[in-house]
């Protein structure tokens, strides 16, 4: 009994010894009488034929052992009948591979249905005939103009869709700055939905994810960073090196908003993650990742600072004070406002340690670059010169210079009152704060 088996070594169809091909088991089994098929019967009749020739011709050559003729004629017979034999084996192969293909694929098409009927009462021929080769490659060559039709038309939708993203993004961030429309804020986040349902893109994801951050939406933020840093994972699993940069900037933004939930076990994996991907990048482009890994070196002795690991925190912080210094010399001071930042964290460890006068030094070099700022651009920095005042004004406290802190307190408030004016979502903590 000849066998085929797939590739799991189950046996998926069969010649029983009555010469059917059986496909199937149990009760969904399909049986063909690959003996009662026509061509089975020709090639067979034709062996049978042969075999009778070659009978004769035996004989013919017994009794006329001198006549060379004979000898040739048996040989050119048995020749025949193996070349017959060959197609017979090949055809119930064939036939075996064609139950397994009827059984595998899904019998959809009108022309399927047909030419599997005829194949199952052994009509070979019958079957091949209902699927004409000139009507299917008419049929064909349409079916591939409509794909092309549809593959533009799914371009144009996708373009479209792209665009309509983009309009919806810039929406959501025009409504964001207009301070005197009602219901701002959750318009905004409406328009930015709507954005994502356009076009479900890691820009726009992140972008939403930082304004839900910045508006102290924390647990409604964390599901958006997951979101980016997944797609940069993938992108850097599928083109290695090419995002490590942007994959950097995720994982900064999300170990940062698990810092700030206090979930630091979280958030210290990742910043150790960003941060050895940091030093591998200054490794093939020095200049160029400085102010990133700057940035990783802040955010990650900022965790250190909170969870009272003072040590880690301060080589952290005073590694990326060196960048930031080296990246201001000479003009223009593109980091000065970074460095200031960098210069209140550093303040806050002294502060934290009770190392009193390098907290004083170091809060009143980010205080005059505040300042600076706020001559130069009003308004730009007024929160990080608000935070300054503040730090600072709590460090004179424990200093038990009261006149001097308390003036600096009062010009924090005022300056935390006119944020909430304009913002009242994003700064209402920090009034509190203050107050």
């Amino acid at each position: 009994m000849n066998e085929i088996h797939n590739s799991k070594n189950v046996v998926t169809a069969r010649i029983n010894a009555d010469g059917n091909v059986i496909v199937g088991d149990g009760n969904n089994v399909t049986v063909i009488n690959l003996k009662e098929a026509a061509q089975y019967k020709d090639i067979e009749s034709e062996i049978q034929e042969l075999n009778e020739r070659f009978d004769k011709a035996k004989q013919k050559s017994i009794q006329y052992p001198d006549d060379p003729d004979f000898a040739v004629d048996l040989i050119n017979i048995d020749s025949k009948m193996s070349e017959r034999r060959k197609e017979l084996e090949t055809l119930k192969q064939e036939v075996i591979k064609l139950a397994e293909d009827f059984a595998r694929i899904p019998i959809n098409s009108e022309r399927l249905k047909k030419a599997k009927a005829h194949f199952e009462r052994g009509e070979f021929a019958e079957a091949r005939a209902v699927l004409d080769a000139e009507k299917m490659g008419q049929e064909l060559d349409a079916l591939l103009e409509q794909k092309e039709t549809l593959n533009v038309k799914t371009q144009e939708n996708q373009q479209n869709l792209s665009d309509k993203a983009n309009e919806y993004l810039i929406l959501a961030r025009l409504t964001a700055t207009d301070f005197e429309l009602s219901a701002r804020f959750e318009k905004t986040l409406e328009y930015f939905e709507q954005s994502l349902r356009a076009e479900r893109n890691v820009e726009s994801i992140l972008a939403y994810a930082k304004f839900l951050n910045e508006h102290n939406q924390f647990n409604q933020a964390q599901p958006f960073y997951e979101e980016a840093l997944e797609i940069y994972r993938r992108l850097n699993k599928e083109t290695p090196y090419a995002y490590l940069s942007e994959m950097v900037n995720s994982l900064n933004y999300l170990a940062s908003l698990y810092s700030l939930k206090e979930e630091y076990s979280q958030a210290k994996s990742l910043f150790e993650e960003a941060l050895l991907i940091s030093r591998q990048l200054m490794e093939s482009n020095h200049a160029e990742y400085l102010p990133q890994m700057a940035v990783t070196l802040n955010n990650f002795a900022n965790l250190y600072n909170n969870i009272k690991e003072y040590n880690h925190a301060k080589l952290l912080y005073e590694e990326a004070a060196l960048i930031y210094i080296s990246l201001n010399e000479g003009t223009p001071k593109r980091y000065m406002d970074k460095f200031a930042l960098n210069l209140i964290n550093l303040g806050n460890l002294y502060s934290n340690i009770n190392e009193y006068s390098q907290a004083y030094t170091t809060y009143e070099k980010a205080l005059n670059i505040f300042r600076l700022f706020d001559i130069l651009m009003p308004d730009a920095f007024l929160s990080n010169l608000g935070m300054a005042l503040n730090n600072f004004a709590a460090l004179l406290l424990k200093k038990n210079e009261y006149s001097e802190a308390q003036t600096m307190f009062e010009e924090a408030l005022k300056i935390s009152r006119r944020l909430v004016e304009k913002n009242p979502k994003a700064y209402y903590p920090q009034l509190y704060l203050t107050e």
